[in-house]
């Protein structure tokens, strides 16, 4: 939207011209996937206005007070209800609506091609926050811990499509166990537990889908970098994408699910498949549930892996709306399962049985094409020995060792 800078952007509203907060935020793509049909709006909507003057470095504390200060409270009424007693002291500065200001002004910056330091050095999200602090230590009504505050603000931005966490070339170092399939990335293979990384990496090599560990709940800057780099292998964000969730069975393990299928669709990923279970229509499969790991004696146990679930987590409002629509294992509202607690094996079934019928490209196709790579790489690494006297073991590591997953052969054969 060229020149909208240059046009201005229109005053701010009043609070009584401003529509109140819907329950939800739509969902609405990042800048590097579609920007919002009106940036304009966008930033009126946060408050963001642009600026001439450098709010870090050029305006006075009294000109921050004057864009992004409250007003005094005014005196009480006289009158003999008037209470006598002292307001409680308020905060000087709009806290949130300066730091989107500011984050928008350093946005405006990379993309004139004068970046801080911070964004040159490729470093972690704290850069931007040492940043803004060392700037905000001149004034002493500023010298605040305001990094959560900052990363809600940030987190906002990015969700109203204004920029993104790629903006700012910010490093995540989840993405080295964030991996897009070669054959099958529209098919997505997501562990809840670290303790799958040695696993993703098969899951890959086997089924030429995209694997990946979350660590608990995913960031929002996570999903964004793994979008963009959907969107650089060339992948169409609107073709169905197929989500296979490898999750603890329990209340928590559903909420960290529901996270990294509500992010997806955020940042574009909307056209998902669906999946009959639980009684109902889910835009994911979850491998882990108690008919998928029953054992040959009863059906409610979830194969033996059943554990007893927190107190608090089964009576919070959180565990009472899981176990309404899962019920449970065995009706148990108490138990739940741990994913990693599964055999490698069983879940390796479950895959064959519930993803490979979707794939595009065939398990037999995507392990030749697999082997076929293994083989490049160690006659490139060869060739390289031979002529160095180096094995580049990093890269051995990184691209020959992972096998595809073969079934184990009945007994008896």
């Amino acid at each position: 939207m060229p020149g909208w800078i240059e046009r201005g952007i229109p005053p701010l509203p009043t609070p009584a011209q401003r529509k109140p907060a819907g329950r939800k935020r739509p969902p609405i793509r990042p800048a590097r996937v579609s920007p919002p049909a009106s940036l304009e709006d966008a930033l009126r909507k946060l408050n963001i206005r642009h600026f001439d003057r450098d709010i870090l470095e050029e305006m006075t504390l009294e000109e921050i007070r004057q864009n992004f200060g409250y007003k005094p409270n005014p005196p009480p009424a006289p009158g003999p209800r008037a209470s006598t007693k002292p307001r409680p002291p308020r905060s000087e500065f709009r806290i949130e609506t300066l730091l989107k200001n500011v984050i928008w002004q350093i946005y405006e910056h990379v993309q004139a091609g004068r970046p801080p330091e911070f964004v040159k050095r490729r470093g972690n999200i704290r850069g931007l926050w040492y940043h803004i602090k060392s700037r905000f230590h001149r004034h002493k009504p500023l010298r605040g811990y305001f990094y959560k505050t900052m990363i809600k603000m940030l987190a906002r931005m990015v969700e109203a499509g204004v920029v993104s966490y790629v903006d700012f070339q910010f490093r995540d170092l989840s993405q080295d166990a964030w991996h897009i399939g070669p054959e099958n990335p529209h098919a997505i293979v997501f562990c809840e537990k670290d303790s799958f990384a040695t696993y993703t990496d098969e899951y890959v090599a086997t089924y030429g889908c995209s694997a990946l560990t979350m660590g608990g709940t995913p960031s929002l800057m996570s999903v964004d970098y793994y979008v963009q780099r959907m969107v650089e292998a060339g992948m169409d964000l609107s073709q169905k994408f197929i989500l296979v969730s490898i999750v603890d069975f329990d209340p928590r393990g559903e909420n960290a699910a529901n996270e990294f299928v509500e992010k997806l669709e955020l940042f574009g990923v909307r056209n998902l498949h669906r999946f009959r279970q639980y009684d109902g229509t889910y835009k994911r499969l979850d491998l882990i549930q108690p008919k998928h790991l029953a054992s040959e004696d009863t059906a409610t146990d979830g194969g033996g892996l059943a554990y007893t679930l927190p107190t608090a987590e089964w009576r919070s409002k959180m565990g009472r709306s899981w176990f309404a629509r899962t019920g449970g294992v065995g009706g148990d509202r108490k138990l739940g399962l741990e994913s990693d607690e599964c055999a490698g094996e069983r879940i390796h079934e479950l895959l064959v049985e519930h993803l490979v019928p979707v794939l595009q490209t065939t398990v037999e196709s995507v392990q030749r094409r697999t082997q076929i790579r293994r083989l490049r790489r160690a006659l490139s690494n060869l060739l390289v020995f031979k002529q160095t006297g180096v094995l580049p073991d990093d890269t051995i590591r990184k691209d020959n060792l992972t096998v595809p997953w073969r079934p184990k052969p009945a007994p008896g054969r």
